[in-house]
């Protein structure tokens, strides 16, 4: 059953072969909000982009040789924190899509921005075989949102809970699919609370899923099904591991299991002489440590806040994260 929940998930797109730009939204500084496009220069060595209101998203590294992806309108002196919105530890070389704050950042204000990765779906004309297009729907993950391409035409739609309260307008393509639809939702729901389900019509629809697929035209209406996190994971330095996860009715090794909406598993294992829990790809060999990223060593039937480590987890990076159990 796990796996079935999770394989839609399995897969991440490589990225380098789009042009990439990021969306983002619910910042309470309006003027953060947007789409960044990549612009010509490097910042730190690695892209660097910018919205229609000028704001910059781009990578620092300070004097102590730690990095911090940065949202900021200044640009011209990095060295001053004036101008800075949000920002996040890491020094991936792609902008890191979950835990940002506005600590440290003098002209920033909560709550901080939610930031998804947009490839834009534009046709290879070249006539070369390249092997799985990695944009492709079933390469698609949770984070990933599409900008039109070809002769595509982007819409809104509306999107109402089923008490009949408008959550908002979502701006779609013919390729976005539901799951997508899902993400861009989050800035309209409180914390703990996501999207599970959309509705249209009778139709309880799949995540994978196009627009195209049901027919939707501008002002089309979606219903959508809400559900409070039984778990909330942050801070992980993998974003797949980081989310909303709902507890599910069988039991692994005597305890609870949980699912978030990326399709990690999280989740109690037994050794022979004693038992970890980890975090790993639902659509792994769980037997196998290809797809772990965390685990702590504990006896406890509900997964621990702290003392995750990545040590044996052959997909796990650090920082290592906190973990939230309603």
């Amino acid at each position: 059953m796990l796996r079935d929940l999770c394989s839609c998930f399995s897969q991440r797109p490589k990225v380098d072969s789009c042009t990439d730009s990021y969306l983002i939204q619910g910042a309470l500084i309006e003027k953060v909000n947007g789409i960044y496009h990549r612009q010509g220069n490097l910042m730190d060595g690695v892209p660097c982009y910018r919205n229609g209101a000028g704001v910059l998203l781009f990578r620092y590294r300070m004097a102590s040789g730690a990095s911090f992806w940065y949202l900021s309108s200044q640009s011209n002196n990095l060295n001053s924190s004036e101008g800075d919105y949000y920002r996040v530890k890491s020094d991936s070389a792609r902008p890191t899509l979950a835990d940002w704050s506005c600590s440290h950042c003098p002209d920033g204000r909560g709550p901080a921005p939610v930031i998804s990765l947009i490839i834009n779906n534009s046709n290879n004309n070249d006539g070369a075989d390249s092997g799985p297009d990695p944009c492709s729907k079933s390469s698609l993950s949770a984070d990933v949102l599409l900008l039109p391409g070809g002769d595509e035409t982007a819409f809104d739609i509306s999107v109402s809970l089923l008490s009949g309260s408008l959550l908002g307008p979502v701006p779609v393509c013919p390729s976005s699919t539901c799951l997508q639809v899902k993400f861009a939702l989050r800035p309209f729901l409180q914390e703990r609370r996501y999207v599970t389900k959309l509705i249209f019509g009778e139709q309880v629809l799949d995540d994978l899923q196009t627009v195209k697929d049901l027919q939707l035209e501008p002002d089309s209406s979606l219903q959508a099904i809400a559900q409070e996190a039984d778990c909330i994971v942050r801070d992980a330095g993998v974003p797949e591991v980081n989310g909303n996860y709902i507890r599910q009715d069988e039991l692994m090794a005597g305890a609870p299991c949980y699912v978030n909406e990326h399709g990690t598993l999280l989740f109690r294992y037994r050794f022979t002489r004693w038992h970890y829990w980890y975090f790993s790809r639902g659509s792994g060999d769980l037997q196998k440590s290809e797809g772990d990223y965390f685990r702590v060593k504990t006896e406890e039937l509900e997964p621990p806040a702290t003392g995750w480590v990545s040590a044996s987890c052959l997909a796990g990076r650090d920082p290592c994260p906190t973990v939230m159990l309603f």
